[in-house]
């Protein structure tokens, strides 16, 4: 009789316990909704802006204006596994000379997994309407990844994606 006892407050006391791991997972889940709720509103203000506004360029001497989105183009990107620095072709469709330009860029594997991401400011002359290759250096320093466009390397390497985009252009006038 004792041990029957015992056996049903130890089974109320462990129900009393698992209820209350529930809510506290409960109050997680609508924790983490609101918060990606959040981040998924800003984010797509962030691009609506970009998408009415333009890209940001500076003038020497002359302000802070806004370009149409398609106003450069990146396109050609390479990167074999054993290089030490990337290389795209950036098209000029303005009316005056580019001369800097400040872009992100996204490593993705084949899955569409964020490897790394970083900026970069490049300095360039390109003429307008006129196309130029630029380059920057890699950010794969061990050389174990390559463009899966890029040559297939004879030894282990991962392909990857990658995404370019401007944040900003300086120009002369």
């Amino acid at each position: 009789m004792n041990r029957l006892f015992a056996f049903i407050i130890l089974l109320a006391v462990s129900l009393c316990f698992e209820t209350d791991a529930r809510k506290v997972k409960q109050s997680l889940r609508v924790d983490t909704k609101k918060s990606n709720q959040s981040h998924a509103s800003k984010k797509s203000k962030e691009i609506k802006a970009r998408e009415e506004n333009g890209f940001i360029y500076t003038v020497k001497g002359k302000g802070t204006f806004t370009l149409p989105v398609d106003s450069v183009i990146f396109s050609g990107y390479d990167k074999p596994a054993p290089a030490t620095k990337e290389a795209f072709l950036t098209t000029n469709k303005t009316d005056v000379t580019l001369i800097e330009i400040t872009v992100s860029v996204t490593y993705k594997d084949m899955k569409d997994r964020m490897l790394h991401k970083r900026s970069s400011i490049i300095k360039c002359n390109i003429p307008p309407g006129e196309t130029r290759k630029l380059e920057i250096p890699t950010w794969d320093s061990q050389m174990s990844y390559y463009y899966f466009r890029s040559a297939e390397p004879k030894r282990t390497a991962t392909p990857y994606k990658v995404e370019i985009t401007p944040l900003s252009f300086s120009l002369r006038p």
